[in-house]
C-alpha cells in the first residue's frame, strides 16, 4: 500500500519453534515475489539470531542446532536484508522475550529492512512487554514526500459511549440555553454560541481524560524500569511486582483499546463498499 505517496509492503512472519529456518526461507521467496517498494519484515522467528548478543545467559535455551542459526542467516543475507535495531543499536542489548520455566531474557522479535532501504530508518527500540509475554518493537522511518497535516481539533468520539458524560453535556446545555435565551439576544448568535460553551465543555473533559494518560504513561516508565532491573538480576521478587503492575496497566488500558475499537468501526464504515460507489 502507499503511505504519503511511497509505496510500501509490509510482511509479518512467525515462524515455529522448529526448523524455523526451513520456514524462513520458504516465507521469504513468497514475500519476495509479491513485495513492492520498501519491504518492511517484521515478526516472531523464534530464534534469537546472535545467541551472544541477544540472549541474556548468552546462549539459546531452545534446542536450536548450529546449522539453524547459520541457514537463518544467510537466508537473510541473500535476500540483503538487515537487522533494524543492530542497525541502530550496534552495540547495545535488549531483549523481547522471557522465558518462565529457563528465566532468561531472549530477542526472538525482529524488524528487517533491505538494506538499499535503511537510510529511511530513523529510529528502532524494544518497548515495554504488559499484556503479552513479547514485548513490542517500534521503528521510526522517514519519508521525503511526508507533509504533517495542520492540528484541528475534533471531538474524541469516546465520549459518545459514556453515559455520564452525556448526562453532564445535557446538563450543560441546558443551563446555557436557560440562561441566555433573552428577547435581547437573537437566535442565531445563541446557537453560534452554544457551540463554543459544549466544545469548551468537551476540552476541559479532554484534559482529565489525560491525567488517565499519564497515569498510563507513568505506569509503562515503572514497568520498564523494574524490566530492566530483572533482566540485569533475575531477582524473582520483581517478577510478581511486574505481574501486579501489568494487571494495573490493563485495567487503565480498557478505555483506550475501547476508543480504538469505536474509530476502526468509522473508518471502515467510511472506507468499505457501499451501494453505488
Amino acid at each position: 500500500g502507499h503511505i504519503a505517496n511511497t509505496l510500501y509492503t509490509f510482511a509479518n512472519l512467525y515462524a515455529p519453534n522448529k526448523a524455523q529456518h526451513r520456514f524462513i526461507a520458504t516465507s521469504l521467496r513468497k514475500v519476495i515475489d509479491f513485495a513492492e517498494g520498501t519491504l518492511i519484515l517484521g515478526g516472531d522467528f523464534n530464534v534469537p539470531l546472535a545467541p551472544l548478543a541477544d540472549t541474556s545467559k548468552g546462549t539459546t535455551s531452545l534446542p536450536l542446532p548450529l546449522h539453524i542459526l547459520r541457514s537463518v542467516g544467510k537466508t537473510l543475507h541473500s535476500h540483503r536484508l538487515a537487522d533494524c535495531l543492530r542497525a541502530q543499536h550496534p552495540e547495545g542489548r535488549d531483549y523481547t522475550f522471557f522465558s518462565q520455566p529457563q528465566q532468561p531474557y531472549s530477542r526472538l522479535d525482529y524488524f528487517f529492512l533491505q538494506h538499499y532501504h535503511l537510510h529511511t530508518l530513523k529510529a528502532a527500540s524494544i518497548g515495554t512487554a504488559t499484556w503479552s509475554d513479547h514485548a513490542p518493537i517500534h521503528i521510526t522511518l522517514t519519508s521525503p514526500l511526508y507533509r504533517p497535516a495542520s492540528f484541528s481539533w475534533r471531538l474524541n468520539d469516546s465520549f459518545l459511549a459514556k453515559e455520564s458524560l452525556i448526562a453532564d453535556s445535557e446538563q450543560v446545555l441546558e443551563t446555557y440555553f436557560a440562561e441566555n435565551t433573552t428577547p435581547d439576544i437573537s437566535d442565531p448568535v445563541i446557537w453560534e454560541a452554544h457551540k463554543c460553551v459544549i466544545r469548551g465543555h468537551y476540552i476541559k473533559k479532554g484534559a482529565e481524560l489525560k491525567q488517565r494518560a499519564t497515569q498510563i504513561s507513568d505506569l509503562v516508565l515503572q514497568i520498564s524500569d523494574f524490566e530492566s532491573l530483572h533482566k540485569r538480576d533475575a531477582d524473582p521478587t520483581h517478577v510478581v511486582t511486574l505481574t501486579t503492575m501489568r494487571r494495573s496497566l490493563a485495567e487503565l488500558m480498557n478505555t483506550l483499546h475501547h476508543r480504538t475499537g469505536l474509530q476502526t468501526k468509522a473508518f471502515f464504515h467510511t472506507h468499505g463498499d457501499k451501494c453505488g460507489r
